[in-house]
């Protein structure tokens, strides 16, 4: 029998909570073990796909930016996983990156997803085409409800 989890309005599966502490959440704690490199990878491949973004980032603490997307990356994580806490903090970020906000359009989300599945792919050392499939899965539910706040 599947085991199900009803904490944040949908149903997480035993498999599924498996994928993310099996997978995903080793994969994430081996790509941030390599620090701020990590983070400069990401804003430079996610550059390279969106333009604007250099100019997004130009007069920001970029220290304090990388704690922020490593926390909203954790928060993605454990949406996927169920928690009512990780909902509501990115329910808020939906907000602050809406049309009325920073104006992030749901097409950047997944040349986002692309700029971090690269990032994965070099930082993570054990990373597979598996890996990635993994997180892809893990991440859409909360990239949905970003999207879905625009």
């Amino acid at each position: 029998m599947t085991e199900l989890s009803n904490t944040n309005e949908f149903y997480v599966t035993g498999e599924r909570r498996a994928l993310i502490n099996s997978v995903v959440r080793p994969s994430f704690d081996r790509f941030c073990a390599a620090g701020t490199e990590v983070f400069d990878d990401f804003y430079f491949g996610l550059g390279n796909r969106i333009p604007a973004v250099g100019s997004m980032f130009a007069s920001v603490d970029m220290d304090q930016q990388n704690q922020l997307i490593q926390d909203g990356i954790a928060d993605l994580i454990n949406f996927a996983d169920g928690s009512s806490k990780a909902e509501a903090e990115l329910q808020r970020l939906a907000k602050s990156h809406s049309r009325s906000g920073l104006g992030i359009a749901p097409e950047h989300y997944p040349l986002w997803i692309d700029s971090l599945m690269e990032v994965v792919r070099k930082h993570d050392d054990q990373a597979t085409d598996d890996t990635e499939t993994a997180w892809r899965e893990i991440l859409s539910d909360g990239i949905d409800l970003m999207i879905a706040g625009y």
